[in-house]
């Protein structure tokens, strides 16, 4: 369990009533990361070395990072891995364990050392059926994050041609 004032911090859950944000904090634990760590791997083929999940597990877990900075890229299928951006403090993870069919789409790194907090997206998304005012701030937040990065990757891609 995490201090639900950690929580509070942070604008996906900024705005909800104390109870809500006290069932947050109950699935929700901080999670140590060194720098160079796999946090998670879009396809399930981690590299030999420090494993911060399984191999080929879904995404179940929601992450705020909340110190350090964590890369995202992806790999193309010539197996070249691609840069896409850099989340820092705030930023969400594992937005994909919000959504069906919860597969990673990301390979994330971390560049420095840091943590997240590690909600169980299980339970979270229970809980987001059970309080449609969570629900629906949830999902905006994660609307708008998704939105943000696909304009990223639009610049990234129209810089390359």
């Amino acid at each position: 369990m995490i201090s639900p004032e950690t929580l509070r911090r942070y604008p996906t859950f900024g705005g909800l009533p104390d109870t809500t944000l006290r069932a947050i904090a109950m699935v929700g634990q901080e999670k140590p990361f060194k720098a160079g760590t796999r946090l998670f791997d879009e396809s399930g083929r981690i590299p030999p070395g420090e494993r911060f999940s399984p191999p080929e597990r879904a995404a179940d877990a929601l992450m705020v990072v909340t110190q350090g900075e964590i890369d995202l890229m992806t790999v193309l299928s010539s197996g070249k891995q691609v840069f896409l951006m850099t989340a820092v403090p705030g930023d969400l993870l594992g937005i994909s364990s919000m959504l069906e069919p919860h597969g990673f789409l990301f390979t994330a790194v971390a560049r420095t050392d840091g943590a997240v907090i590690s909600l169980d997206a299980a339970r979270l998304r229970e809980l987001c059926d059970e309080d449609t005012r969570l629900g629906y701030q949830l999902m905006r937040q994660l609307a708008r994050d998704l939105r943000g990065r696909l304009a990223q990757v639009v610049a990234q891609l129209a810089g390359m041609s």
